[in-house]
């Protein structure tokens, strides 16, 4: 062997494997490298005519895949093959050592298919018996590798070589390998991903919210080279959770691919119990696949907590979580206060209206009042969707017996609630206060009101508007101001209404209970005077311009006398004031015998529990207008009131033919034998009473 010859390779071989050593220790490059058999099939040179120069020779390679993270479609590979080529015709053979460099392209169809395509060249040295020789090569060449697992993959593959001299090619050929590959930073693979929380801070009132609602954000990206499947992501929080809540899963997440899920959470009800702001652990946990291997990555996290009566104005239907409806303070207050005023048959407009108005003035003899909180105080915080306010508990404020406009609206939207009375939020500039529904149609509220000026009519409901806090004013004070201030905020587009009932499918109400709170109520003849001065100032408002209103309407229409105080008694009966009604009514019966009067007239008598002269009344009417089916019904009602059932069985059968619907009413109320009948008694309503 020529000596000079393997001095000269030396020099290659140190400067090749510092080369190999430097890239594969590179932090910033991903490596795998391969050891590969081989079998070179000979295409050329040819010797005496078509004579091949060598037969079939075999060999080995070893190379190394390098290629950056942010560019892993593109890789280099250094590359030292080995091989062993007999001369045709002779037991001598040449060996070849090629040392070489290679730029390729990859592609990953699959998470465990990669398809390689390459080309490059380099120096060969070849070793035989007759001499050394030393001269370039090229190659050119594509490859396939399966990742068995993910450190190992098994690849076939075959490059097309040329090794050439000054004067011709010394061997050309296609090479065929089949090996076994080794990815050097596996593991780091596997966690090629980053996480990124942003947590916002938990609102204890909100508890059951963030079930289905974020209470934050995190950003996954994965920064490696490898595909990962079956990724989810789940977070907890110590001493509040029991388990991980899933947050969010996706299918498969590409090299360089982000994607972000919403922080969800299902706390338990003890974080209601966090009266002071506090910060707990948390973790957000990664889970994926890669490669038939299940991984686990965890970023730890400080969630803050605030207080359970915080609350930010960011969305001002939030406030329903504090309306506790159902709380044993709040249902002991309203339905005592609502006992004392729920008696008769009827009500001054409706249920609704005579109920709030009751409800507000107990508040009021209670001894609640209007303080701005100095610390939160709604004005400022309101305009601030970032401030955390600080939002009093209806029970608490019943306890403190004052509030700010948010803490009183809270409280008496509770009350309200509680016995069946609608409640919404009415929001103006830095200000918040309740209405009700009244529960009468658009066209019965003409009647009475203003309807720019003394209601709010709100998706073909009427609600009345009460500036709670004048609470120490008295109902009407609160009521003129506060459909006011609506229709100033209105007319620039700054008033928004939010019934409660709507924001709870958003914002649950928590059941706050807390030892040692109760409100005893002021003594019922308090609470009664109360509640009568301020009807008697309601109806002092009402009755004048309405009564004069509906002389100048019948006079415009030509009505008769008796018509106009037959309007005029429907009207004192709508807003309760039964005497006066009574009154407009016989004076009008002496004119006449006056079908409507004489209705109007068995219905008050009715309420007044004078069943005998309501039938008498009611059958003179069906005797002057026999197909009136309402009227027909009153009489059936009676009739099996007082007991008298044959009678009315035939009534019944005459309201079957006329109106099964109304019949059916009847049945359902008295079943179908007189065992079960057994009278309820008729609530009025604004339409029973009749104007023509």
């Amino acid at each position: 062997m020529n000596t000079m010859g393997v001095k000269a390779i030396r020099p290659w071989f140190s400067l090749l494997f510092l080369i190999v050593s430097a890239a594969l220790f590179a932090q910033s490059l991903e490596s795998e490298l391969s050891l590969q058999p081989t079998l070179s099939i000979p295409l050329g040179p040819e010797v005496d005519g078509d004579l091949p120069l060598f037969e079939m020779g075999a060999g080995v390679s070893f190379k190394g895949d390098l290629y950056h993270s942010s560019f892993s479609s593109l890789y280099l590979s250094p590359d030292l093959a080995l091989d062993f080529l007999p001369l045709n015709g002779s037991d001598s053979s040449i060996a070849i050592l090629a040392p070489a460099l290679s730029l390729g392209l990859r592609l990953t169809p699959a998470s465990r298919l990669t398809l390689k395509a390459y080309g490059g060249g380099g120096i060969y040295y070849g070793m035989s018996d007759f001499g050394n020789v030393s001269n370039p090569q090229y190659y050119g060449g594509a490859e396939a590798a399966l990742r068995l697992s993910p450190s190992f993959t098994l690849g076939v593959g075959g490059r097309y070589r040329v090794l050439t001299t000054p004067s011709g090619n010394l061997h050309e050929g296609i090479s065929l390998s089949l090996g076994v590959g080794v990815d050097l930073k596996a593991q780091k693979k596997s966690q090629g991903m980053l996480i990124f929380p942003s947590l916002n801070p938990v609102y204890p009132l909100f508890y059951t919210y963030y079930d289905t609602n974020p209470a934050g954000r995190v950003s996954i990206k994965n920064v490696g080279s490898a595909r990962y499947e079956n990724l989810k992501v789940s977070f907890h929080a110590d001493q509040y959770m029991e388990g991980y809540k899933l947050c969010g899963e996706k299918r498969t997440l590409k090299p360089g691919e982000e994607m972000e899920v919403p922080v969800y959470a299902l706390f338990k009800d003890n974080i209601f119990r966090v009266t002071e702001g506090t910060k707990v652990s948390g973790e957000i946990k990664m889970e994926y696949d890669y490669l038939g291997k299940s991984f686990t990555m965890t970023e730890a996290v400080t969630v803050e907590i605030n207080n359970r009566n915080a609350m930010t104005w960011d969305d001002d239907r939030k406030a329903a979580a504090f309306v506790t409806a159902k709380d044993p303070v709040v249902l002991s207050f309203s339905k005592n206060t609502v006992s004392l005023i729920r008696s008769g048959y009827s009500a001054p407009i409706s249920e609704n209206f005579r109920t709030a108005l009751a409800v507000f003035q107990t508040m009021s003899v209670y001894g609640l009042g209007y303080a701005v909180d100095p610390s939160t105080p709604f004005v400022d915080f309101s305009s601030d969707e970032a401030a955390v306010d600080y939002l009093q508990f209806p029970n608490q404020t019943l306890s403190f017996r004052a509030g700010d406009c948010d803490d009183l609206s809270v409280l008496y939207a509770a009350l309200l609630e509680s016995v069946g009375v609608p409640a919404a939020f009415v929001t103006t500039p830095g200000h918040i206060y309740i209405a009700f529904d009244m529960n009468i149609s658009e066209k019965n509220a003409q009647r009475f009101f203003d309807r720019e000026r003394d209601v709010i009519v709100h998706e073909g409901k009427v609600w009345m508007p009460v500036e709670i806090t004048l609470v120490k004013e008295g109902f009407m004070k609160a009521w003129r101001t506060g459909a006011q201030e609506w229709y100033q905020a209105q007319l620039t587009g700054q008033a928004a209404l939010y019934p409660v009932q709507e924001a709870w499918e958003i914002y649950e109400p928590v059941g706050f209970l807390e030892a040692g709170l109760a409100a005893a109520l002021p003594d019922n003849r308090t609470i009664n005077n109360s509640y009568t001065e301020e009807l008697d100032s309601f109806y002092d408002y009402i009755v004048g311009p309405q009564v004069a209103r509906i002389h100048g309407a019948s006079r415009e229409k030509g009505l008769s006398e008796v018509e106009t105080k037959n309007r005029v008694a429907v009207f004192y009966a709508q807003i309760g004031m039964y005497d006066k009604s009574e009154k407009e009514s016989r004076e009008a019966l002496e004119l006449e015998r006056h079908v409507p009067s004489l209705v109007n007239l068995g219905n008050l008598m009715y309420i007044d529990g004078k069943q005998e002269e309501a039938l008498a009344l009611y059958q003179e009417a069906y005797e002057l207008k026999p197909m009136n089916t309402r009227l027909l019904y009153r009489i059936v009602d009676l009739l099996y009131s007082r007991n008298e059932y044959e009678e009315a069985d035939t009534m019944l059968a005459q309201l079957k033919e006329q109106d099964p619907d109304l019949a059916g009413t009847v049945l359902a109320r008295y079943g179908e034998t007189g065992a079960t009948r057994a009278s309820e008694g008729n609530k009025f309503t604004l339409d029973d009473w009749m104007e023509e």
